[in-house]
């Protein structure tokens, strides 16, 4: 079982979750919040409400040069980030959230990408 620190901190968990029964066997345990990216890019029906509880999962798009990438960053699809983030506004559980990573590593957050996505 998967607690929360003291029952007062919420637990977020996070990596490699594919499938909408580890997410909900999570939830069952007691984790706060699953952050999902790549299942949510390959089978966005593993978000959507009303299974897992609403309010549960959180939406992680990676992405490069305005692209998702998945699969811990291997893989670089052709879903443009800001459409895919609209998408998911509108189906999937809350919160989410979308990191942007700069074109080298350890170089600090990719602060315009990030203003665009919010002013969009």
């Amino acid at each position: 079982m998967i607690a929360a620190v003291g029952d007062d901190v919420p637990v977020q968990l996070g990596g490699g979750i594919r499938d909408l029964d580890t997410i909900e066997r999570y939830i069952d345990d007691g984790v706060a919040f699953v952050v999902i990216g790549t299942a949510a890019v390959k089978s966005p029906v593993s978000c959507r409400t009303p299974a897992p509880p609403s309010g549960h999962v959180i939406v992680s798009l990676d992405a490069r040069d305005g692209k998702v990438a998945t699969d811990g960053w291997s893989k670089l699809t052709g879903h443009d980030v800001i459409d895919l983030a609209k998408k998911f506004e509108t189906t999937a559980s809350t919160p989410s959230c979308t990191r942007h990573r700069p074109r080298r590593m350890m170089t600090g957050v990719n602060i315009e990408a990030t203003v665009e996505l919010a002013r969009r």
